[in-house]
């Protein structure tokens, strides 16, 4: 509700549980960009990006050294990656469909590097710079946006979350959709404290 507040211990690092920044990458670039294709042989997992982003994606890929095929359609690359379980084991926990994503549990437990490697794979899918070391990022998913904002505050960053509201018919590129209320996350990484404060060992924020 407007004019609540959420705690974060002071000091709170989690971080027992190693992971590799790479597949914490991955797993990012998925909740931006990413779905599941259910097949007669296992789940396929999908990416896609502008073609811009090709060279960087494949980098990616090739660091967490998965198998896989490309596609390049008219407005987008699409990719199809194969034969990493503890990939699809992760995003099996991810949620199925846009406005169902989520952030697992077990990702706030990860080692700083690999949550730090999980927010930058979710940014360089859907965020943008706002203003001098600003973010801003969209989700149809209220729970994935409240998840990446513990993320965003368990590295010491204090998101603003607002629901946007939009029209529920659209026309895009010529086509007439359904459309549904998105949710944004804002934040500057090391901002002064002005809306945030610390008492009885949490920092507190909107």
């Amino acid at each position: 509700r407007v004019g609540d507040c959420v705690s974060y211990p002071v000091g709170n690092e989690y971080g027992f549980r190693q992971v590799d920044d790479a597949l914490a990458y991955m797993v990012g670039r998925w909740l931006g960009d990413g779905w599941s294709v259910a097949r007669d042989n296992g789940v396929e997992i999908m990416l896609c990006c502008a073609h811009n982003e090709t060279d960087d994606v494949e980098k990616r890929i090739a660091e967490l050294g998965i198998s896989f095929s490309r596609e390049d359609r008219e407005t987008v690359t699409q990719y199809r990656l194969r034969h990493h379980a503890e990939l699809k084991q992760i995003i099996a926990q991810c949620g199925r469909g846009a406005r169902n994503k989520q952030v697992p549990g077990e990702v706030l437990f990860w080692n700083r590097s690999a949550r730090q490697s999980l927010l930058r794979g979710y940014t360089d899918a859907d965020g943008y710079t706002a203003g001098p070391q600003g973010m801003t990022v969209t989700t149809a998913s209220r729970t994935l946006a409240y998840g990446i904002a513990r993320i965003v505050r368990s590295l010491g960053d204090f998101p603003a979350v607002r629901q946007v509201h939009r029209e529920r018919v659209a026309v895009i590129q010529g086509r007439t959709v359904q459309q549904s209320d998105v949710w944004t996350l804002t934040w500057r990484s090391g901002r002064e404290r002005t809306s945030w404060w610390v008492e009885d060992g949490y920092y507190w924020a909107p």
